[in-house]
């Protein structure tokens, strides 16, 4: 009965998705003979697991059978196939790719990812390093891309909420951050935000040489206390987030729609650096690592004000393109999830490390390429632009999470991978394990795939 069934799938004809087609594209490859024949039982056996409806559980009892090689070493070679007819039976198409796309993303992840040991010195010199390094005054988005220099809507709010602070300006960048975080505009946070960064930092672009004297001296970090939650213009509404309008509901075009929920990320993700630099102010002080006299190395926070920089550049630019499609922010309801996790986190500053860039920003490199997928396919390249040069910057966001996080475990003496996981199902139980995962962009950030698959039987890693 079995090989009758399996005759009529080969003999079905599917464009791009018959078993023919499948068979093609979809292919068994293996290093050794007794390696072969190991992954055609672990193949047979899934089979039998589909056939009952459980081929995930199938693949992860496989998983656990052949134990952690089965995801730390790559199993796919370009160079030996094994063909259907030299086993004597054949997969179902099914389970087939199961075993194959797992194994060749474990590997894709593997190689892009170096050994544990060494994660801290490859973040730092290939993703942290550069990006330190790089200019963040590529504020308008022109014909060819990000251009130089700060839009004159922007300069100009921007003078104008300095000319109502008058002598009132904040001193230390902590109570810089409780001004941009009680700032409702959009447009006025990140107006703020990239002024108050070129003071700390003493960077004085030209743009902004008339609006402080020259000599001004840098800001410190300073403390202040956080607010309870950031300002936020009357609209759009904030609503359960099941109660978000879809596209076909919001009346608004696919592309408009797309990025008017990207421009309330980037808003979200503005306040979120800042309220991490803001409420864990009072624990920095002047040490290169964790665990020294019991404080924070100040690169922590200036990693983090770098990433409010970074984002309040994308919100400008969300911005400049709504503008230019005639859509304003605000037009349809918005959640609140993403507030939600900094909130529950304010407590903890690892809890916040875990929650905010290792889970919420992400979640940004695995829908990046999706989003500009379908903004391309809309015919809007202009907006696709946008969103890949964004989903590319948030790579050494998350970086800086995973960095410090594995940095504050490594003082503590603890798991990271375990102690990730345990905060995850804690502050963000909603959120873990939620594919689809961008499992090379995670590797490049320093993240291992055993954090956030919970598919995966091993658990997290021991480091």
């Amino acid at each position: 009965r079995r090989r009758r069934r399996l005759r009529r799938v080969r003999r079905r004809r599917v464009p791009g998705r018959g078993w023919r087609a499948g068979r093609r594209d979809v292919q068994l490859y293996v290093t050794a003979p007794p390696l072969r024949t190991m992954l055609l039982g672990v193949a047979c056996g899934l089979h039998v697991a589909s056939a009952r409806g459980s081929c995930a559980a199938g693949l992860r009892s496989v998983q656990r059978w052949l134990g952690r090689d089965f995801h730390a070493q790559p199993l796919l070679a370009p160079t030996q196939r094994v063909p259907a007819s030299r086993s004597g039976w054949s997969p179902c198409r099914r389970c087939l790719r199961a075993v194959t796309s797992g194994t060749a993303a474990a590997s894709q992840g593997s190689e892009a990812l170096p050994e544990a040991a060494d994660v801290a010195a490859h973040l730092q010199l290939n993703v942290l390093g550069p990006w330190r390094r790089r200019s963040g005054e590529l504020r308008v988005w022109g014909d060819a891309g990000p251009e130089g220099g700060v839009s004159a809507a922007e300069l100009q709010l921007l003078q104008r909420l300095l000319e109502q602070m008058g002598d009132d300006q904040p001193q230390t960048l902590a109570e810089w951050g409780v001004r941009v975080l009680s700032t409702a505009d959009p447009l006025g946070k990140a107006a703020l935000t990239h002024y108050a960064v070129s003071r700390f930092l003493n960077t004085a672009p030209v743009y902004y040489q008339h609006l402080h004297e020259s000599a001004a001296p840098p800001v410190p970090l300073g403390t202040a206390l956080a607010p309870a939650r950031p300002a936020r213009p009357q609209k759009p509404e904030l609503v359960p987030i099941k109660q978000v309008p879809t596209h076909s509901q919001s009346g608004l075009p696919l592309n408009c729609y797309l990025l008017h929920t990207l421009t309330h990320i980037e808003l979200n993700a503005v306040d979120l650096a800042w309220d991490t630099v803001v409420r864990f102010s009072n624990i920095a002080g002047d040490v290169e690592a964790f665990g020294e006299r019991g404080v924070v190395p100040m690169q922590l926070f200036v990693d983090f004000l770098r990433v409010a920089d970074d984002e309040s550049r994308h919100l400008g630019w969300c911005l400049q393109r709504l503008d230019e499609l005639g859509v304003q922010y605000g037009s349809i309801p918005a959640h609140d999830m993403l507030w939600q996790g900094a909130y529950d986190s304010r407590d903890s500053l690892a809890a916040r490390l875990a929650v905010v860039p290792c889970v919420q920003e992400a979640r940004g490199l695995d829908a990046g390429p999706r989003l500009t997928t379908r903004l391309n396919s809309n015919n809007d390249h202009r907006t696709a632009d946008i969103v890949d040069r964004i989903s590319e910057e948030e790579l050494p966001h998350v970086a800086v999470g995973v960095f410090w996080f594995r940095e504050a475990c490594a003082a503590l003496e603890v798991p990271a991978g375990e102690v990730f996981q345990a905060l995850v199902s804690e502050y963000c139980p909603l959120l873990k394990g939620n594919g689809p995962f961008n499992h090379k962009a995670r590797a490049d950030a320093g993240m291992q795939r055993e954090w956030y698959d919970w598919s995966l039987s091993g658990g997290a890693d021991s480091e």
